[in-house]
């Protein structure tokens, strides 16, 4: 029976046949795709295996999302299963293998997911709050099943009308109103309108290049008027809304320091006084700014997906560029690190958002720059509270100072432990001999 280690994303366990077109999914399918192809994917199927494709673009993110195991493989990998091969894919452990019952995919596969609502602590007492990132009322059902802290980030661009219509103020304050409902009694923090050339919604047109650079993103994006008249249903969908005790509001990234300040103090004076207000911050420049943007603001977000992209130059939704995305950068590390001592006593207000805790080995590592929140998808969460229950506060300090002070990535590597040496676990022909057990 072939084994293969893989880099799992999503952790899971699940049987399947497995698929290579993106119109035939389903439930019993493990689909083996492209980047590309994901376009073409309707319905969800039993697991995702992705073919050398950029971990941290929108269209990947948008599918980490949706409750089901997903890994990556790179080409050389990928040649060796065939269409129809039966396989037990084990994102959990980074495994698949050929198999030709599901005696196993049933088989409790995960640690308990700790209790929701409360943080979790390490082996010496500090309290980590483990948040879920969610994209609509799934993923609050996930979150609550996962023990999440709270709901760390709501990506309201995701929130769209079946007949892909423009969302009015009416369906925000139905969807928002769910989400409420689902995760009470949790803090739900939503994301503002947050588009992006790979997250462009069908009823908005795309823009003319003489009206738009197409770089703009996010916040930048809420002076032109169909994406303001959308932004301005979702503010009065959420001024209308019961338990406004519960609610953030995430500013967008795109942005500067004073168009956050200006929008503060006009548009969002609106909103009742107890809806605290934040923004995201994901640039270099911004981090270093941390103390600024703690000051402007109720609480800070760290979009780590775009500023590792921003740190290491390259392009976030480019599969070819995803060499270029390493997470092991001891650069990054010392960046944030920076980040963390201008926030001061601000650095409990400041929560990181996106892949970069759930990636081997760096969750200590954060932990010993002084962060203690993070927004993730629910399915890592039960994971992430088993990883810190068996960490010291005291260690994950040395842990980031040497990081920190290590000359390149294959030093942060070795220090972490990673068997690996690729960025995202893919160095070519991972067949391993034993088999799963």
């Amino acid at each position: 029976m072939t084994t293969m280690r893989i880099a799992g994303f999503v952790p899971g366990r699940v049987f399947g046949e497995l698929e290579t077109d993106p119109t035939r999914s389903g439930s019993h399918k493990i689909l083996m795709l492209r980047q590309e192809q994901l376009g073409y994917l309707c319905d969800a199927p039993g697991g995702l295996i992705l073919v050398d494709a950029a971990p941290l673009s929108h269209p990947v993110i948008h599918w980490l999302g949706r409750g089901i195991p997903v890994a990556l493989v790179d080409t050389e990998q990928a040649a060796q299963w065939a269409l129809g091969d039966p396989v037990l894919l084990d994102s959990a452990r980074g495994l698949m293998c050929h198999r030709e019952d599901d005696s196993e995919a049933g088989s409790r596969w995960g640690p308990e997911a700790p209790e929701s609502g409360k943080p979790v602590g390490t082996l010496d007492g500090t309290e980590i709050r483990l948040c879920a990132s969610v994209g609509g009322a799934d993923g609050a059902r996930r979150a609550m099943a996962a023990g999440a802290a709270s709901i760390g980030l709501v990506r309201s661009e995701y929130l769209l009308p079946a007949d892909a219509c423009r969302p009015s103020a009416a369906f925000y304050r139905r969807a928002f109103s769910e989400l409420l409902s689902l995760t009470e009694p949790l803090v739900v923090t939503i994301r503002l309108l947050d588009l992006a050339a790979d997250k462009w919604p069908d009823w908005l047109a795309r823009l003319d290049l003489d009206e738009a650079d197409a770089t703009l993103h996010g916040s930048r994006l809420f002076s032109y008027g169909p994406v303001r008249d959308v932004l301005d249903a979702e503010l009065a969908a959420l001024s209308q809304l019961g338990s406004k005790s519960r609610l953030r509001l995430i500013w967008p990234s795109g942005g500067r320091l004073e168009d956050f300040l200006r929008w503060r103090e006009t548009e969002a004076g609106a909103l009742p006084s107890e809806v605290s207000l934040g923004a995201m911050v994901e640039t270099p420049i911004e981090v270093m700014a941390l103390d600024q943007w703690a000051c402007a603001s109720d609480f800070v977000s760290i979009g780590c997906n775009d500023l590792l992209a921003n740190v290491c130059a390259a392009d976030r939704d480019d599969p070819a560029q995803r060499h270029l995305l390493d997470p092991y950068r001891p650069d990054l590390y010392r960046l944030l690190r920076q980040g963390a001592e201008r926030a001061g006593m601000g650095l409990g207000q400041v929560q990181l958002c996106g892949l970069l805790p759930q990636i081997e080995g760096v969750l200590p590592v954060l932990i010993g720059q002084g962060f203690r929140q993070f927004s993730g998808e629910p399915a890592l969460i039960p994971f992430l509270a088993h990883q810190v229950a068996a960490l010291s506060t005291k260690g994950c300090e040395a842990l980031a100072e040497a990081v920190c002070s290590a000359g390149d990535s294959r030093q942060v590597r070795e220090l972490i432990g990673i068997r690996a040496e690729g960025q995202w676990g893919l160095v070519g022909d991972h067949t391993i001999a034993e088999p799963i057990s």
